[in-house]
């Protein structure tokens, strides 16, 4: 059994860069610093590969099913690496997954690498500007800089997920966990995962194990004492 209030997770990652890792999917983890967040991490998928994609979408209908919360799948994260240097975006079976799936279970797209996009795309527009013979000081820059990077993740995040989901996409974040300055996209992802799951039951659980947004506990607390002790 997992802990009373836990968050049932499954990570998808998008493409399988190299030789896949062995994972055994129905094994759960969870980390240290939170322990009720428990994840299913799938093996990565691989071109024409069609056995893991069965694995991942039996999961998926099994543990949705199950009669105890604390048993359920409560969200579907998907991990896909911005394609900056003009890869593929979704392997074909993810792409399954996110239409097949979406509208029963919360659906959250994380590109990531950020990081290494903001770096490209800075590296580009030093260039633009050495050509130009022009000179930008630091705050200018990374203001412009934070332009391009924001219409480039919508040119190649967000408009191909638009254009495969047809009507309304899942929810996304583009983040990176070794850029002090996307640190804040850390606690969007939190705050999404929170808004996705609306039952009262799963929002409370949700509230407790993200232990990296204190006021979300806090607002979760104050709902249910208020539910349980309403004057007679």
């Amino acid at each position: 059994m997992f802990p009373c209030a836990s968050e049932n997770v499954i990570v998808l990652p998008s493409l399988c860069r190299g030789t896949p890792g062995v994972h055994n999917i129905d094994k759960p983890f969870s980390f240290p610093q939170n322990d009720r967040i428990i994840i299913h991490d799938s093996q990565g998928f691989e071109p024409g590969e069609e056995g893991n994609i069965q694995t991942v979408s039996d999961f998926i209908d099994r543990r949705s099913k199950m009669p105890a919360l604390a048993d359920q799948l409560h969200a579907i994260w998907v991990c896909a690496e911005i394609p900056f240097a003009g890869g593929r975006l979704f392997e074909k079976g993810v792409e399954r997954i996110l239409v097949e799936y979406r509208g029963n279970l919360p659906i959250i797209v994380v590109f990531t690498k950020l990081d290494v996009l903001r770096e490209d795309l800075g590296s580009k527009l030093e260039k633009q500007l050495e050509q130009r013979g022009q000179e930008m000081d630091d705050n200018k820059f990374e203001a412009e800089l934070d332009t391009i990077v924001a219409s480039t993740v919508q040119d190649l995040c967000f408009r191909p997920l638009c254009a495969l989901t047809l009507s309304e996409p899942p929810k996304w974040v583009a983040t990176s966990t070794t850029d002090p300055r996307y640190k804040t996209t850390i606690a969007d992802l939190v705050n999404l995962a929170l808004e996705l799951t609306k039952i009262e039951d799963v929002w409370i659980e949700m509230a407790i194990a993200q232990r990296s947004n204190a006021q979300a506990s806090i607002d979760r607390f104050v709902l249910d004492a208020n539910a349980r002790y309403q004057p007679l």
